[in-house]
């Protein structure tokens, strides 16, 4: 369980596997930490290869002063496999498979793809930035957290094995399936392409705009807005609706395209409709 620190001594200044680049000559090993430092690096190129050479890390933490990228993009990524991973880089591109318990990216660089995971990851807590997290096609993030980061955005690939998200800032865009729950405590949450949701409750500050043909299950708008306006789905499914004293629902997509299965119970707020819509409502 020894904490290793990155030095950047060996032959090979980009191979995050080599012993010559760790302290003591030692590369991390299972149960250790590992710290790419916050101090400036004078290496050259991307961060390559896997850590650890077998087990699971305790952690690796990489701090703000580290500019070099991780991985090239459209290429290989760096493969870790830790129970946390704390990133703070300000690398252009930071692309990390393999597994990891908790990704808490707490700063990174404001490009477009300034992390992108590419493994399996249990809980997705971004805290910081103002760049995009990309969590690419095909990838698991069975949590999704964006809390108190108003510059940074995650976007969700399709096939992506999701099952919650929590957000009370910035900006998510989904193409996979909520399993379980969408919470928009504040931010936009924006639904898309054939993505279905199990249950959603949005609230005072938040924003859902739901341009999905998925099926979207419970909806419950405490506050906020759920804006179905943009959707270019030629039919959208929400089987059970609740609105709450301030809400609103629009729905005016000009296409009359929204199906409520079991009509809207209406505890105040504003349905917003196209013309000649019939609904349901109830009290």
């Amino acid at each position: 369980m020894a904490t290793r620190y990155w030095t950047g001594g060996g032959s090979d200044v980009t191979l995050i596997s080599a012993a010559d680049n760790w302290s003591d000559d030692t590369a991390p090993g299972n149960t250790d930490t590992a710290v790419i430092a916050d101090r400036p690096t004078t290496e050259t190129g991307a961060f390559n290869g896997t850590l650890p050479a077998s087990g699971t890390l305790a952690a690796l933490r990489i701090g703000p002063k580290i500019i070099a990228d991780f991985g090239v993009s459209g290429g290989s990524a760096v493969t870790v496999t830790a129970t946390v991973m704390d990133l703070s880089g300000q690398g252009v591109y930071q692309a990390f498979a393999g597994t990891q318990a908790t990704v808490n990216v707490n700063d990174m660089n404001m490009s477009e793809d300034a992390v992108h995971l590419s493994g399996t990851v249990t809980t997705l807590r971004v805290l910081g930035g103002n760049g995009i997290v990309n969590v690419a096609d095909s990838a698991t993030a069975t949590n999704i957290e964006l809390l108190d980061a108003a510059r940074a955005k995650i976007i969700v690939g399709t096939s992506v094995t999701n099952s919650n998200i929590t957000m009370s800032t910035g900006d998510i865009e989904t193409s996979s399936n909520i399993a379980t729950k969408a919470d928009v405590l504040g931010g936009m949450l924006t639904v898309k392409g054939t993505a279905t949701c199990a249950a959603l409750d949005n609230h005072v500050t938040g924003l859902t705009t739901y341009d999905s043909s998925g099926t979207l299950s419970t909806l419950i708008v405490y506050g906020g807005k759920f804006d179905l306006s943009a959707s270019t789905a030629s039919s959208v499914t929400i089987t059970n609706a609740t609105l709450y004293e301030g809400a609103t629902i629009d729905e005016r997509s000009g296409l009359n395209n929204v199906i409520y299965s079991n009509g809207i119970t209406m505890r105040g707020g504003v349905v917003l409709t196209d013309i000649a819509r019939t609904l349901t409502v109830s009290a």
